[in-house]
């Protein structure tokens, strides 16, 4: 992790030294800080099933101790809590995120990973209006959303949020529709799932809904974040 953010600061020296004109937004690197579950290493980051023993103050320790590993490197702008599965580890981050000295100081996001049944669910079972509640008091937490999430199912989450989250900027990144199968962990593509054009239309959606921070997440690569570039590019010179 700690070399990944090396490599980050990199890339951002390497690409602003290429532009033929300063950069008026500046590039933001986050650091990337799993659930519990998949420190765990069984897949329960997609379903928020933590053992018994796991208590929130286990989750809010976990957090914190490998948070401040991350935030004294050079170069990080921003930590972010994603695909939080369940509301115990939301009220975890946030715990976390307040009692921490350094991490109240840190600004983050969270973003959780939902059901794709449009019921408005984390992974877990419980409603991802309570899960972005627990938050919201929390002044170093910027910005709340979706990831690792199926695509078709993040505009309804995304309106979600933005009910809920006022001041705070959404963020919505999903994996690629592709299905992930868990005991022979591999994925598996249907149709045009997957593909680049149809993952863009879909986020055109979610830039609608709300979502002002937008990318992808699992089995996504380069050329899906160049057609959403393009996509939402075009959609922000049409739109006043």
């Amino acid at each position: 992790m700690q070399r990944s953010i090396q490599l980050a600061v990199d890339a951002r020296k390497e690409y602003l030294a290429s532009l033929p004109h300063p950069r008026i937004k500046p590039l933001i690197i986050a650091a990337s800080l799993g659930s519990y579950g998949a420190y765990l290493a069984d897949g329960s980051e997609y379903t928020g099933s933590y053992p018994p023993h796991v208590t929130v103050d286990v989750i809010s320790s976990f957090h914190s101790q490998k948070a401040r590993i991350l935030v004294n490197q050079p170069g990080i702008d921003i930590l972010a809590f994603e695909t939080v599965p369940c509301l115990m580890e939301a009220q975890a981050i946030a715990h976390a995120c307040k009692t921490d000295p350094l991490l109240s100081q840190t600004p983050a996001w969270v973003t959780f990973s939902c059901r794709g049944d449009m019921k408005g669910e984390v992974c877990h079972g419980e409603n991802l209006t309570d899960c972005v509640a627990a938050l919201l008091d929390v002044p170093s937490i910027v910005a709340v959303g979706i990831n690792c999430t199926d695509p078709v199912a993040c505009e309804t989450l995304v309106k979600i949020v933005a009910h809920i989250a006022k001041g705070l900027t959404i963020i919505c990144y999903a994996n690629s529709g592709e299905e992930w199968d868990g005991e022979k962990k591999r994925w598996i593509k249907r149709g045009e799932r997957g593909d680049p054009g149809w993952y863009a239309d879909l986020a055109v959606k979610w830039a609608e809904a709300g979502a002002r921070v937008i990318g992808g997440c699992c089995r996504t690569g380069p050329q899906h974040i160049r057609e959403l570039a393009n996509r939402l590019r075009s959609r922000a010179e049409r739109v006043p």
